[in-house]
């Protein structure tokens, strides 16, 4: 028996119980901890795939509006050609007109096109960052929950 009137072997099961609802408590915390880390990331991976899917619908349509000015632009030259052919030089400079409107249109969307890429790759390493970010700590608790 000691001072407190336990005797050594209660008091080692008594830190062994304790110990073991210790690590059970840090288990069940850690275990909840990756649930959430899990779906953290599947939630990350989620807006990743609608973002992506925007963007690929932009690019999609900017496409289209590129061909379709393409288009206009070869409408365009055969006008020319016939307003050439009749010498109109005010209908040539009110083409010009409206085939640069059309082409700095045609250069914003692009424009736009392109910081909406930007802005998906600056997302995406927010994303991987996040993703990094969670590993180490999932890493890091798996090491301090090891006996």
């Amino acid at each position: 028996m000691d001072v407190f009137g336990g005797s050594p072997s209660s008091q080692l099961n008594k830190t062994i119980t304790d110990m073991k609802e210790k690590f059970a408590e840090q288990l069940d915390s850690h275990v909840n901890l990756i649930g959430i880390n899990y779906s953290k990331i599947a939630k990350l991976d989620e807006k990743f795939t609608n973002e992506l899917g925007l963007h690929t619908n932009l690019i999609t349509a900017n496409d289209e509006k590129i061909s379709s000015f393409n288009d206009r632009v070869l409408a365009n030259e055969m006008q020319i050609i016939r307003l050439g052919t009749i010498g109109s030089v005010q209908a040539n400079d009110k083409y010009f007109l409206e085939n640069n409107n059309k082409i700095e249109s045609c250069i914003e969307s692009i424009e736009d096109v392109n910081k909406y890429i930007k802005d998906l790759k600056v997302s995406l390493a927010h994303a991987y960052a996040r993703i990094i970010i969670l590993e180490d700590r999932f890493a890091e608790n798996w090491k301090q929950s090891d006996p």
